[in-house]
């Protein structure tokens, strides 16, 4: 027997199958996965032999404003001043950070900018790859992998602010620990690690969207078209299927 709703769920369901991108999607909401945990849970740099400096600098101690402290010592030896160190201290309202210089948070909170605008931009690729949208332009963006190459290119450069936030660190422990500077070292830890791996998920998402064979509009046309008279034979068919109507009463 006929159903009505047949006919119009067939008439749009090639295409939206055909635009999907279930692979890609899945990269996109394993790099999503990434980018969040090491935004928030992960410590990005360990500075190793400043017994004056915080040890583990995590990107959410500096989600909220805060104030900067500086304090300067001097050290003798033999009655002459050698040194006079300073310490910069940075207090948030998690906690008070020390080799902490406004350079230091400028970059930092750069990226955590970034890192959240990659997200967004997985997000948004996520989405398109899931959905298959139908409308020309988002099809184009979706088929041209232009959210997962934002992403890539928004993690590259998240990286390379990580190199600037060593250096500044370096140079704040540096002015913390004037004679004792060569054993100072700034490592990175886990979350630059992770948002590494985020980035080389972003690719794979990058290449599933770019690979994917994409049929010609004249053939989406001929599905529709066929998908089309498949739903009028089928209209007939319940049609003559239907018992006849009783002849009319007669007295």
């Amino acid at each position: 027997m006929f159903n009505p709703t047949y006919f119009p769920r067939q008439r749009w369901t090639y295409p939206k199958e055909h635009e999907r991108n279930l692979v890609a999607s899945f990269f996109h909401a394993v790099s999503i996965t990434l980018l969040s945990t090491s935004l928030v849970h992960m410590v990005w740099f360990r500075i190793n032999g400043g017994a004056n400096c915080t040890q583990y600098i995590m990107l959410n101690q500096f989600f909220t404003l805060g104030y900067f402290e500086t304090r300067s010592g001097r050290i003798r030896y033999s009655g002459d001043v050698i040194s006079s160190p300073v310490t910069n201290i940075y207090h948030s309202s998690a906690e008070v950070l020390s080799c902490i210089t406004p350079q230091v948070v400028f970059l930092i909170r750069t990226v955590i900018l970034l890192c959240l605008a990659a997200i967004c931009s997985s997000v948004i690729g996520f989405c398109l790859d899931l959905i298959g949208p139908k409308r020309k332009l988002l099809r184009i963006i979706r088929q041209n992998a232009l959210p997962s190459i934002i992403t890539v290119l928004l993690i590259v450069a998240v990286l390379g602010l990580c190199y600037l936030v060593s250096t500044a660190l370096q140079s704040a422990a540096y002015e913390a620990h004037v004679n004792e500077a060569a054993s100072v070292q700034v490592a990175y830890e886990f979350g630059y690690y992770t948002i590494t791996i985020a980035g080389a998920v972003s690719v794979l998402a990058t290449a599933c969207n770019l690979l994917q064979s994409t049929s010609p509009p004249e053939e989406i046309q001929r599905h529709r078209l066929i998908e089309d008279l498949d739903g009028i034979e089928t209209f007939s068919v319940g049609m003559r299927n239907m018992p006849e109507p009783p002849p009319p009463y007669t007295p």
